[in-house]
Formats: structure tokens, sequence, C-alpha cells
């Protein structure tokens, strides 16, 4: 069992909000971005996750995987004539040189 932790409720603008500790957010797959579904029940505020969580996969899983079923072939992405001028445009105020 989670052990109580005692949180400190903040305005946002026109609402309030509180911060998930990571371990709480963790056990029920909650993390940036999930949806979750709020009500209240005999005087409490009850948080439900809706969206499940998303398993971590590895990049070089990912890129074997849409090897393996066809979505990408192998070849890097091209460079647009877009790109190519962005990356070879002059320096112009203090970027920090490559």
């Amino acid at each position: 069992m989670m052990p109580t932790k005692t949180l400190i409720v903040s305005n946002w603008g026109g609402n309030m909000g509180i911060r998930i500790p990571k371990d709480f957010a963790e056990v029920v797959g909650i993390q940036e971005k999930s949806k979750v579904q709020a009500k209240v029940v005999d005087g409490a505020i009850m948080i439900f996750p809706l969206t499940p969580p998303r398993e971590h996969i590895p990049l070089a899983e990912r890129m074997a995987k849409a090897l393996e079923d066809g979505t990408w072939d192998g070849n890097p992405a091209e460079i647009t004539k877009e790109d190519r001028e962005w990356l070879e445009m002059p320096s112009v105020g203090e970027e920090i040189p490559w």
C-alpha cells in the first residue's frame, strides 16, 4: 500500500490544481499528457486514469519493427530544399558555432 502524502493546491488561472507525485503516477500508469477522469464521490475527489500506460520501446527496437513491417525502408529521410537552405544559412547573431 502506498503511503499517504499531503499535497498543496495551487491556483492556475481560473482553476486549482495539484501535482501528482511521481511514485503515485507510476503505480497507476499516469504520465505527462495522460487523460484522467475526475469525479466527486462522498465528498472526496477521485481521479481515474483513462489512458493506458505506454510501454517504453527503445529506439533500436522501434526501427527494427518498422523495417520488419515495411513502414520504413531503412533510408534516412530526405532533406527538403527549405531544410537545406536553413542548415546552410550563415550566422546572424551570437549563435554558438558547432
